[in-house]
């Protein structure tokens, strides 16, 4: 019994791949002088979002690099939100003061809110699965705090419905779904 050999051992090159279990220490082209087992790597059909846009496409496709920009643009909002709602509470003065504690909490909020889609923008460009959860909620909730200021009649809410709308319809659509699939678990053989 040879226990210092290594068993199973894979070599890798141009393509071909072969198992040297059969070729032991004496024994080049294994038992009966037969050559080792190689068979070809089969090819694997390019994922969607690479056929829909060429072989050569790089980066993520359109519709994840659509829902990067929205999502960027959502924290920009959210942070232009927060530093405005800070000026008009800041000068901290005795009828505001008791609400002081309350503003500060709001305008901690809503930026760890912005830096948690700057962070799912940059994951989901990078084609992570994880963060299109993060920003389907992040989207759900921009509905529902779009909706009520539209029907109050506000220009704002209209947008921010309308945003969150639209970054559903991406971060849902099946290239989408099929560029995080393929990222994640890698080329299905076919």
């Amino acid at each position: 019994m040879r226990t210092s050999l290594v068993r199973d051992v894979v070599v890798v090159a141009l393509g071909f791949t072969t198992s040297s279990e059969r070729l032991r220490m004496g024994e080049p082209y294994g038992p009966a002088g037969r050559r080792p087992y190689a068979r070809p790597v089969p090819a694997v059909p390019p994922p969607a979002h690479e056929a829909a846009h060429g072989a050569g496409a790089a980066g993520p496709p359109w519709t994840v690099r659509a829902a990067v920009a929205l999502a960027l643009t959502q924290a920009a909002g959210a942070a232009a939100f927060a530093v405005r709602f800070l000026v008009d509470v800041l000068p901290f003065e005795e009828p505001r003061l008791m609400r002081a504690g309350f503003a500060i909490g709001v305008v901690v909020l809503v930026a760890g809110a912005a830096a948690a889609l700057v962070v799912a923008a940059r994951a989901l460009h990078r084609l992570r699965p994880w963060p299109r959860s993060l920003l389907v909620v992040a989207q759900i909730m921009a509905l529902a705090i779009g909706v009520p200021m539209a029907q109050g009649g506000d220009r704002v809410g209209w947008a921010i419905g309308a945003t969150a709308l639209v970054g559903l319809v991406l971060l849902l659509h099946p290239t989408t779904t099929s560029a995080l699939s393929h990222a994640e678990h890698g080329p299905r053989p076919g």
